[in-house]
């Protein structure tokens, strides 16, 4: 698939994401297969990126960026929902993460909780070679800590 992308007009890079229950070296697996002449970035789960960032430190992709934390709620009928967690009060482990990734040396994008201008330079400050938005961009609302 990656080979198919090679040389397509407008593309920059490639960002492939891992699975929360693969295996670090599967991710080795995967990134290299994933290996072509765009850029590739590598989307691991937050809670384990210091794993899979050790594990790729010797072969680093382009970057490595932070998947959203999985967490649960309780939904309907006190039955609990599981997904992706996103909003200010992921910041925290974000920051944590982002840390970690940048002190073995992987580059990082980093992401997660981002709501305002300052924890932008936060990361970048830290080392992060970039930022991804995400749910701050859902609303327009939201944009009023970037004035």
């Amino acid at each position: 698939m990656v080979a198919n992308l090679d040389g397509r007009q407008g593309l920059a890079g490639i960002e492939i994401g891992i699975p929360p229950d693969c295996e670090p070296l599967q991710a080795i697996e995967i990134l290299q297969a994933a290996v072509g002449e765009l850029p590739l970035i590598v989307r691991v789960p937050m809670e384990r990126a210091l794993e899979f960032a050790s594990v790729m430190a010797d072969s680093p992709p382009a970057a490595i960026s932070l998947a959203p934390p999985r967490g649960a709620v309780l939904g309907n009928l006190a039955q609990p929902v599981h997904g992706r967690l996103f909003g200010p009060a992921v910041f925290p482990y974000a920051l944590a993460a982002a840390r970690e990734v940048i002190d073995t040396g992987v580059p990082l994008i980093a992401s997660g909780g981002v709501y305002e201008q300052r924890q932008v330079d936060a990361m970048l400050a830290m080392g992060a070679i970039g930022v991804q938005l995400d749910s701050v961009l859902w609303s327009l609302e939201d944009f009023e800590g970037w004035k």
